[in-house]
């Protein structure tokens, strides 16, 4: 059972349809509620994808929702939240398996009754595509007024990161699957002969594995030279290698999402991210002159957080004229800590909360009680990204917008699902 996966397949279930012995059929949480209790009927084991918290919540109304028929059954939650979820049901089944990692090879031994172990190294999978829907069901990319088809794979599982505040490092503390080149191609090879003319190569961090990543994404671009993509890398790498931004434009990737947080360093230190407010200015502009987009994800709101940090972001967007390909619901992001976080502040956070399946945390600025809730409210009625920004501006800075330098940024790409990771999710 498939719920979000921020617009595209799911590639859990791509590889565990290619691991399993047993017939998988591939349902989506959101499909009619008549034909979701056929398929729990027809089947004895449940998989159910639990990714990041817009999933996770999905997921929960889910099992409440079905409750009576999956109490008969053999339930696997798999995903970052999938502890989360457990702990949370109203009745938590003795049959039902919590699997934090989204590592098919765990997934396809419990079913198969074997003995699992979490393990890393170099693994062998062979993706079935044709089990999810067809790539015109998922997320595009909009280039120049266009839709074009977009294609998605990755190069790893896990992440060798430990930012405080992810979720995946949470579950992961540092570990990584490498998954084969070779499998990695014939995967986008499918979808390419589908019809992508994009590929997200979505790892947690592209450069968890950076000898391996780039081969891919090198062998990519010589068999297919007009294929474009996008790619996910930390601020901290972008920084560290001057040169990267070149290579990249070199192989065909058009943007870069990368997860700046805020622009203060001592709550980037908190976070853990290895980065600081000097580095994601000199990693825009490296990506800007080699005519790469960069296309920051953001946490304005923390327990630490002043107003002028909110504001700060703003002036950023503004500035690097990027306010196109920024959703308007990153300047309304919360800092999430659910149970399996790595963030120890005991004086900072309270009790857990099962509605935001985060635990609590007040901010230290009065003025930004409430903000974040009213900035998602207009992230989810703007009529496009650019809009949202001038209204959230509005709000949050009061004053008009300033001049500001020319254009240097890349011309706007961008997908047309809104990105957004270690996020409260807008209003549905």
């Amino acid at each position: 059972m498939t719920t979000y996966d921020l617009g595209h397949r799911s590639q859990l279930v791509a590889l565990l349809a290619g691991s399993l012995e047993a017939e998988l059929k591939v349902v989506d949480a959101s499909a009619d509620e008549s034909y979701l209790r056929s398929a729990i009927t027809a089947s004895d084991d449940v998989v159910l994808a639990a990714p990041m918290l817009t999933g996770a919540s999905i997921a929960r109304k889910f099992l409440v929702a079905h409750e009576p028929l999956l109490a008969n059954r053999r339930v696997l939650v798999v995903g970052a939240y999938a502890s989360t979820l457990a702990a949370l049901a109203p009745a938590w089944h003795e049959g039902w398996i919590a699997i934090d990692r989204d590592d098919p090879e765990l997934v396809a031994a419990i079913l198969a009754g074997r003995e699992a172990h979490p393990r890393g190294g170099r693994r062998h999978y062979r993706a079935r595509p044709a089990t999810l829907g067809p790539l015109a069901t998922y997320r595009h990319l909009v280039r120049d007024g266009s839709m074009v088809l977009a294609g998605y794979v990755e190069t790893t599982l896990g992440c060798r990161h430990t930012c405080r505040h992810c979720p995946v490092a949470g579950v992961w503390h540092g570990r990584l699957i490498v998954l084969d080149a070779d499998d990695v191609l014939a995967d986008a090879e499918a979808q390419i002969a589908a019809g992508a003319r994009h590929l997200s190569l979505g790892d947690a961090d592209f450069l968890s594995a950076p000898r391996h990543a780039l081969g891919v994404l090198r062998a990519l671009h010589e068999r297919h030279p007009e294929l474009t993509f996008d790619v996910t890398i930390k601020v901290a790498e972008l920084a560290a290698n001057p040169g990267l931004a070149r290579t990249l434009a070199e192989l065909g990737v058009i943007f870069v999402i990368s997860a700046v947080e805020i622009l203060r360093d001592d709550i980037l230190a908190v976070l853990a991210k290895g980065h600081t407010s000097a580095d994601v200015l000199a990693v825009r502009d490296a990506l800007s002159e080699a005519g790469v987009g960069f296309h920051p994800t953001f946490i304005p709101f923390t327990p630490w957080s002043t107003l002028e940090d909110v504001q700060a972001i703003l002036r950023f967007v503004w500035e690097s004229h990027l306010e196109d390909v920024v959703e308007p619901v990153q300047y309304g992001i919360e800092l999430l800590v659910p149970p399996t976080s790595l963030l120890e502040v005991e004086d900072t956070f309270h009790d857990f909360d099962p509605a935001s399946m985060s635990r609590r945390w007040s901010p230290s600025d009065a003025r930004l009680e409430g903000l974040a809730a009213r900035i998602r409210s207009i992230a989810a009625a703007a009529p496009d990204n650019a809009q949202g920004f001038r209204e959230v501006w509005r709000l949050v800075v009061g004053e008009s917008l300033p001049a500001r330098p020319p254009r240097r940024a890349p011309l706007p790409a961008a997908l047309s699902e809104p990105w957004f990771c270690c996020a409260a999710p807008p209003p549905r």
